[in-house]
């Protein structure tokens, strides 16, 4: 007897460890925002698809002028907190940017690389004029454009103006992080750098000695022992070396809970981690607060899988669940093929986009099961790389989704009552590369006596059967999506062919 239950104990190690541990591990929803949501359109994705929204409180909003204090604005963002919270969602503010009246408007020359520079003139009128230059290739300086405007948010602030952004900083974080909205995470900006339309004519040292700094340190002092501090989202258009260097020149590693880029790698993640590792910080939260705004329908299928499945290999649990997030940007935009957004948002007006029921069909084959790694040897023919972090790559994912543990309360309708193992499957098929016309797929420590069911899922969530002989762990997976399937006129842009295989364990 003792041999014959042995292999059924070796397949269900994994299962018994994972049911004892508590708390939860995270699941999908946590993993997953989106940027500009608003309660409206909360109220209009599926349970389950979305665990957070983030959006900017503007500074220049709450105090138009000097002392001029609209309270009335900061209560409806309390009001906006508690409806999304109504459907499962919880609330990133981003504090932001300049009030106009508080612009730094010192005639200067700044510097966006060695060949860039940016001359700022002031008019009598309080206007600035702007004249841009690029060095040519005998060392001298040749005029771009030149242009007049007024002051603009995305500007530095001046000098004398950082006690006023520390007094506003103070005021929202004091009300959201109070009972009862109790927000937990803030961010400071968005996307500050020279070359990023969000921090204009200074420099990133500028940022972060009037910015970023003075921010952190009020975000402590006021929003209590949960108060926690993100970064502003370091845009794509700087090196990640960059943003090292600059905390360490500041000294700021410490400022700072969360750190977050925007529209990047995951080897971007691995080298801030790897980063933080060396200076004695261990594993640092990372998210990315906005990523998308693209057309081709593959990203999320092809991306969601890979991050979280990275962030599964870096010890992501139940102690630390908000670790490691994804935003998509845009949320929403109006059901017009002209509107700016069109075919990169979730949401075209109240329907979903091909992005938001790529979205949905993730949302309901995670459920809301804790997000656990299958480690056992899984096979695949032609061989495609497990947990590679190259997006647009051949590969696999495979994760180990138990029931919900409280299925009463559970969010998404979907969720199962049986234990499942969910198998992501990525074929690039950029340039009209022809696909296999089938991927076998096979579990070797997989009791076959354990299977229930197999299903075949495409990226538009349509299901089909796998049929397979009895007493096998390997399957035969097509993959040419069912001709029925919304597929065909959805996803005719997608680079990537996800396809889902959802085994179902009998108990």
């Amino acid at each position: 007897m003792r041999h014959l239950l042995l292999p059924f104990l070796i397949f269900n190690s994994q299962f018994l460890i994972a049911s004892a541990a508590a708390p939860q591990p995270p699941t999908f929803a946590d993993f997953t925002g989106v940027c500009q949501l608003g309660a409206n359109n909360a109220a209009i994705v599926p349970p389950g698809m979305i665990g957070w929204d983030r959006a900017d409180v503007l500074w220049d909003n709450l105090e138009p002028a000097p002392g001029d204090w609209h309270d009335d604005v900061l209560e409806k963002w309390g009001q906006r907190v508690l409806a999304l919270r109504e459907h499962g969602v919880e609330f990133l503010p981003i504090l932001c940017y300049t009030a106009r009246w508080a612009v730094d408007t010192t005639p200067r020359t700044t510097f966006e690389t060695d060949t860039t520079r940016t001359v700022l003139e002031r008019k009598d009128d309080g206007r600035l004029v702007v004249l841009t230059y690029k060095k040519a290739h005998n060392g001298s300086w040749v005029r771009e454009s030149a242009a007049v405007t007024k002051p603009r948010m995305q500007w530095a602030i001046a000098p004398d103006h950082v006690p006023a952004w520390e007094n506003y900083v103070r005021r929202v974080v004091t009300y959201l992080s109070a009972p009862p909205y109790n927000v937990r995470y803030f961010q400071i900006w968005n996307e500050a750098h020279p070359r990023s339309s969000f921090w204009q004519h200074a420099s990133m040292d500028d940022y972060m000695t009037r910015i970023h700094l003075p921010a952190a340190r009020i975000i402590r002092e006021s929003g209590g022992p949960d108060a926690k501090v993100a970064y502003g989202g370091w845009p794509d258009c700087g090196p990640i070396q960059e943003y090292i260097d600059m905390l360490d020149r500041h000294d700021a590693w410490k400022t700072i809970d969360v750190h977050d880029i925007h529209y990047l790698p995951i080897s971007a993640f691995e080298k801030i981690q790897a980063a933080a590792r060396e200076r004695g910080l261990g594993s640092v939260p990372l998210w990315q607060t906005e990523i998308g705004f693209v057309r081709n329908t593959a990203t999320i299928p092809d991306m969601w899988p890979r991050f979280i499945a990275w962030s599964l290999r870096q010890g992501w649990a139940a102690a630390n669940r908000d670790d490691y997030k994804l935003f998509w940007f845009p949320a929403w935009t109006p059901d017009a093929p002209a509107s700016y957004g069109y075919g990169r948002a979730l949401l075209h007006g109240q329907n979903l986009s091909a992005h938001g029921q790529a979205m949905r069909t993730l949302a309901q084959l995670f459920g809301d099961s804790p997000l656990v790694l299958y480690t056992d040897p899984v096979t695949t023919t032609p061989a495609l790389t497990r947990n590679g972090i190259a997006q647009k790559k051949d590969g696999v994912e495979i994760f180990l989704l138990k029931p919900p543990a409280n299925p009463a309360a559970t969010t998404t309708p979907s969720s199962a009552t049986s234990d499942r193992i969910l198998a992501v499957l990525h074929l690039n098929r950029e340039k009209g590369r022809k696909l296999p016309e089938a991927i076998t797929l096979s579990l070797p420590q997989l009791p076959s006596s354990r299977i229930a069911s197999v299903r075949r899922i495409d990226m538009a969530g349509h299901a089909t059967p796998v049929e397979s002989p009895a007493g096998t762990n390997a399957f035969r997976i097509p993959t040419a999506d069912a001709p029925e399937s919304p597929t065909a006129t959805l996803f005719t842009n997608a680079t990537v062919q996800t396809i889902y295989v959802e085994l179902t364990l009998s108990r």
